[in-house]
């Protein structure tokens, strides 16, 4: 059933209902669609008309409103161990009655297993797959999840779940393997993890899993032999590179299931595998001493560890206990740093190798500080910045080493110039970085001195001095910017750099510093909300500086009232025109112009601005900018379609020059960049006053402006351009210097275009001409006489073949005139024959027109010169052990997709001749003769496909249908047999007759 909707255009045809959309009962179900539901032998959701047999049984086709799907709620068991097999209980609720064998189908990793099933009250049973032919558990799982579904012999998949195959073999440890959500057993001396603990734990001591159901002493991951965290509860085993160790780690539990066995501790450093005895005392595993040192650059490593018993049996490891390795002198590189490491590390620095070691590492003589004493001579390496105000304020960055361990050792320790610095404790970054506040010296007179650190005993001192100094405003430019702000103000002048916060405003607008430097800083003007003249202030952290003799005027933002580049258009609007090589010409015309430093135009192509510059040709109202270059690749431009592309102008932060496509309708225009051509020779002599080059798409976005001729060093004056052609004036050969007789002749177009035409001669030709002798001429004038004389010789024989070529057409005539003659005596005689057989035929008619009937008709169509084909034998014996797969392959036919699959591939076959095109076509058409909507559409989708096959081809299309090549001409023909029939016999028949 469908639906026509009508637009202002068109008609659609839709379908009221979409079944196919639906992949599962619940969902096909829960939409809730009358005309759709559940099809369970066929496993899909459905019209009622589309399911097969769904009138048998109200389970074959489920409608929404019974909201019952066919669903397993139960399988015993509901998981399998790997290697084992056994029968399944499959509970279904609203499972249909079937007729043939139930079969189980196991889906996983990309393998399907069979298993016959059968029918019980509650469901089915069937067992499981071989353990042979089960795939295997992938790498690093220990399960893997199968489809189990049911079906019958006859069908598809009518009901399914997951059921999972685990293996506990794959468990190498007693946690995991008692902690799995899998009924998985741990034998402890068998060091393995088990399903059957009656066959593979004999006489073993059992930890079972946790799930287990049933009664058991020993129980989930608490009852296994383990070594537990190190004695501070962590996890990691601290030791410094280069020391020899002996490690000791507690255990669980070990005492009550392992007795009179050897310990071996193992360490895996950098891939070298070290073993020492280790010995079990009370709950303590105590490894022997061993020297740990690794050869990698970085401050630490991690070497795994594990504890051996009963020669290769691992201890479990749940809180992946194990070493680190570390080198004091890698972490720091000096004092400050060193004593700044975390305690659990141990390191201090030894101030006779002057590196950071554990105390075992530094030598006897030598003095090792720990973290509790004060690091000795504290640097500075740098601090900014080096200038600031007298009036104070400034906060001033130290960076060096050794500037205390924490803030209070530096708090009361800083001084600039001899003036006390008040430490940000937030700042302060151990022994590296202090941050501070220094005031002003309270006199305005110019000051410096050192930056001083004093850290307990100790003192640090910088290199440079630190000056307290006056800045000073003396002018500024530009002294106007427009309204919008966005104006690069430069501001000259003395120390503008002082200080470490820096601030500029326009009376009180804000004015963003960009840079700074001694002399010069520059600041970005802000918005202003009326035309006005202001004031440029600057603070210098607690000063502030005023320019009161000049003043910062904001006047009116640019408006741009056309843009235009290039040839008019037809439509004679003014646009932008460019070529993706950029360069060319375009001008701006509008106002306040001259508030802008550096105007730019973008074009945006593919999300990306591509800019160019400007330049002021009148003060304000006329601006020449050049096209923005574009990146051609991928480009394929139309000349005469040419790309529309979004433009603006970057004018400071004036918003309304900016996006005009939107704003004004018009787009930048985008041609492809014109091709000049070379000259035809290699050398081409100056014969006139101007010189002609040819090309392709030259004036499409360029005009003669935007192009420059050169001949060697000058320039061709360019007269016209067109279409194809570029006309200049050469300069005279006395304005090209000495001794250059054929200068290069080379195009450019814009800024990046550039083509070498070829080469141009000021030499005269009738030098050349003079050189030619004597001997030359009489050469040329022999063989323009020899020419004459073949070209005589070949008129005569074209005009014999001529003459001989009309008498044997004169001849052809007149035997086709005689054979027209006999042919128009013969017709005259067999219609004089053919009327005197009507009349004897109409004479003998009595009982009306002799209609065939509707069978015979049609088989003297279809099957013509057959009087008993196969398809009129219904009672063959063969037929009736077959009729279950031509009803299923009758099903088939009734499904368009697989129908027009079907004849596609035959037709596809090179075999497949036209009597078997014939043949199939008219066997399709006896079975879909009482479906003929179904056939209609069928035929319509094939004529489609044929027609545009002959499109494609560019076959004449007169001959399409012509010769029945086809299954869908056949077919064609065959349809309009079965509809004409009723009006041939009714209507049209006996006028024919």
């Amino acid at each position: 059933m469908h639906l026509y909707v009508m637009t202002e255009r068109k008609v659609s045809k839709v379908k009221v209902q979409e079944c196919s959309v639906y992949k599962s009962c619940q969902t096909c179900l829960g939409a809730k669609d009358p005309y759709c539901g559940w099809c369970s032998l066929e496993n899909k959701c459905s019209l009622r008309s589309d399911c097969l047999e769904a009138a048998k049984d109200p389970l074959y086709w489920i409608s929404y409103r019974s909201g019952r799907c066919t669903t397993i709620t139960q399988v015993t068991p509901n998981q399998l161990q790997r290697t084992t097999a056994r029968t399944l209980d499959l509970v279904i609720e609203n499972l249909p009655t079937l007729n043939g064998q139930f079969l189980c189908a196991f889906t996983a990793l990309d393998r399907t297993l069979i298993t016959n099933a059968t029918r019980k009250p509650y469901g089915v049973n069937c067992t499981t797959p071989r353990t042979d032919t089960l795939p295997p558990i992938p790498a690093g799982q220990h399960h893997f999840t199968a489809k189990l579904s049911v079906r019958t012999t006859q069908g598809p998949d009518f009901v399914a779940t997951n059921f999972t195959f685990f293996d506990c073999n794959t468990y190498s440890s007693c946690t995991q393997c008692v902690s799995s959500s899998f009924p998985c057993d741990w034998c402890v001396d068998g060091h393995r993890c088990t399903h059957d603990t009656a066959e593979n734990c004999r006489n073993d001591i059992l930890v079972t899993g946790v799930s287990r159901i049933g009664p058991s002493y020993r129980s989930g991951p608490g009852f296994c032999p383990t070594i537990n965290s190190t004695s501070d509860g962590t996890n990691e085993i601290l030791v410094p590179s280069g020391v020899k160790k002996a490690i000791k780690v507690k255990v669980h539990i070990i005492g009550q299931f392992i007795v009179q066995t050897r310990f071996v501790c193992q360490f895996n450093i950098e891939g070298r595998v070290t073993h020492v005895n280790a010995q079990l005392l009370a709950d303590t595993i105590y490894c022997e001493a061993v020297e740990f040192t690794y050869t990698s650059r970085a401050p630490n490593i991690t070497a795994s560890f594990a504890v051996i018993w009963g020669g290769s049996k691992p201890l479990d490891n749940p809180d992946n206990t194990h070493i680190l390795i570390y080198r004091c002198n890698d972490m720091a590189d000096n004092c400050g740093i060193c004593l700044a490491l975390p305690e659990k590390f141990g390191c201090g620095w030894c101030q006779g190798s002057d590196r950071c070691e554990v105390q075992e590492q530094c030598g006897v003589p030598s003095v090792w500080l720990n973290r509790t004493q004060t690091c000795p001579n504290p640097e500075i390496h740098s601090f900014k910045p080096q200038l600031g105000p007298w009036d104070g304020g400034t906060n001033i960055t130290i960076e060096g080493i050794n500037l205390g361990r924490n803030i209070s050792d530096i708090y009361n320790g800083v001084t600039i110039a001899g003036i006390k610095c008040q430490p940000i404790i937030e700042l302060y970054v151990k022994t590296r970085r202090i941050v501070c506040t220094v005031d002003g010296p309270g006199e305005e007179v110019p000051r410096d001195g050192p930056v001083v650190v004093r850290v307990a005993d100790y003192r640090g001192e910088s290199k440079h001095h630190y000056a307290f100094v006056n800045p000073k405003i003396n002018s500024i430019q530009p002294k106007y910017g427009p309204q919008s702000g966005g104006t690069k103000l430069r501001i000259t002048g003395e120390y503008l750099n002082a200080g470490s916060n820096i601030q500029a405003f326009i009376d009180d607008l804000p004015c963003a510093i960009l840079s700074v430097s001694h002399e010069e800083a520059v600041c970005r003007t802000s918005h202003s909300y009326q035309l006005k003249m202001g004031t440029l202030r600057m603070r210098f952290d607690n000063g502030m500086r005023t320019l009161e003799r000049e003043k910062f005027e904001y006047i009116e933002d640019p408006v741009v009232v056309s843009v235009e580049s290039g040839p008019p258009l037809a439509s004679q609007r003014k646009q932008p025109k460019g070529i993706p090589s950029g360069g060319i010409n375009i001008k701006v015309m509008g106002r306040n112009f001259h508030s802008i430093q550096f105007p730019q135009i973008y074009v945006y192509h593919d999300n990306r601005p591509y800019i160019a510059p400007c330049h002021r040709v009148d003060f304000q109202t006329h601006l020449i900018c050049e096209s923005p270059g574009i990146e051609s690749a991928g480009l394929n431009l139309d000349p005469d379609r040419p790309l529309e592309l979004e433009y603006g102008f970057n004018m400071d932060d004036v918003q309304s020059v900016q996006n005009l496509t939107s704003k004004t309708g018009d787009a930048f225009l985008l041609y492809p960049d014109p091709i000049y051509e070379k000259f035809d020779e290699d050398v081409k002599y100056y014969k006139s006053e101007y010189l002609t080059i040819n090309g392709q798409n030259l004036d499409r976005a360029c005009t003669e402006t935007d192009v420059e001729v050169h001949i060697g060093e000058s320039l061709c004056n360019v007269t016209s351009l067109a279409r194809h052609q570029l006309t200049c004036r050469p300069p005279s050969r006395d304005e090209l210097p000495d001794g250059v007789d054929t200068p290069d002749v080379v195009v450019k177009v814009g800024r990046a275009l550039t083509y070498k035409i070829g080469k141009l001669s000021y030499s005269s030709q009738a030098g050349l001409q003079a050189a030619i002798g004597k001997p030359v001429l009489f050469g040329v004038i022999a063989s323009i006489v020899i020419l004459i004389l073949v070209f005589v010789v070949f008129l005569v024989m074209y005009r014999r073949k001529s003459t001989e070529n009309i008498r044997v057409l004169k001849n052809m005539q007149e035997q086709m005139d005689i054979l027209e003659l006999r042919v128009a005596a013969e017709c005259k005689e067999a219609f004089a024959e053919l009327q005197t057989e009507m009349t004897d035929l109409t004479g003998d008619v009595t009982g009306g027109i002799p209609f065939l009937d509707y069978r015979t008709y049609a088989m003297k169509i279809l099957f013509p010169n057959i009087d008993d084909h196969a398809v009129l034998q219904w009672e063959r014996p063969e037929l009736i052990r077959k009729d279950k797969g031509l009803r299923m392959f009758g099903q088939l036919i009734m499904n368009k997709t697989f129908l027009l699959l079907f004849i596609r591939t035959l037709e596809s076959n090179r075999y497949f001749s036209m009597r078997d095109r014939v043949n199939v076509a008219s066997l399709i058409m006896v079975t879909l003769q009482s479906k003929m909507e179904y056939c209609t559409d069928v035929l319509k989708t094939l004529l489609a496909e044929l027609i545009e096959k002959c499109m494609e081809s560019k076959s004449h299309p007169k001959l399409l249908l012509r010769r029945t090549e086809s299954v869908a001409e056949k077919m064609l023909s065959a349809w309009f047999t079965f509809l004409l029939y009723k009006f041939l016999r009714e209507c049209a028949g006996e006028p024919l007759y």
